[in-house]
């Protein structure tokens, strides 16, 4: 079972994928960081009045996005400096199966451990390598 901050820093977990065990990714490093933010927007809305004056409709917090960068790598390492016996292709295949499931709520759990009830929103692929060795999938997740 994957352990977030020894073999992975995110976890995916739905019944359909993976036997309804989470499943582990690491995230692109972006210097001593991991390449994760969590943003939320108000949910708000503003016209102008025939005045000219701005009327403004403040609702409060809206929804958690969250956006990383999942490596699919070749030869990867953990946490535990173990390798990651899955290959870039292993990796990229059981991330697509969340990624195609529809009108589906998954659970997602942070680097912290925090879990939450997300939908998956996004996906951007890059193979930064040629001949590829693996790739780099931008995710966004959207909270349910």
């Amino acid at each position: 079972m994957a352990a977030i901050g020894l073999d992975c820093d995110i976890t995916l977990q739905h019944a359909n994928v993976n036997g309804g065990e989470p499943a582990g990714f690491l995230l692109k490093a972006a210097g001593k960081q991991k390449a994760f933010t969590c943003s939320v927007r108000r949910v708000r809305s503003f016209t102008y009045t025939a005045g000219g004056a701005l009327a403004y409709t403040d609702s409060g917090p809206g929804r958690r996005e969250w956006k990383m960068t999942i490596l699919a790598g070749e030869g990867m390492i953990d946490h535990r400096q173990a390798a990651v016996s899955a290959t870039a292709r292993e990796i990229r295949t059981l991330l697509a199966a969340f990624y195609q499931l529809v009108n589906e709520v998954l659970t997602f759990t942070d680097p912290t451990g925090d879990s939450w009830s997300v939908r998956f929103d996004s996906w951007l692929e890059a193979m930064p390598d040629l001949p590829a060795t693996g790739w780099e999938i931008d995710i966004t997740l959207l909270e349910a």
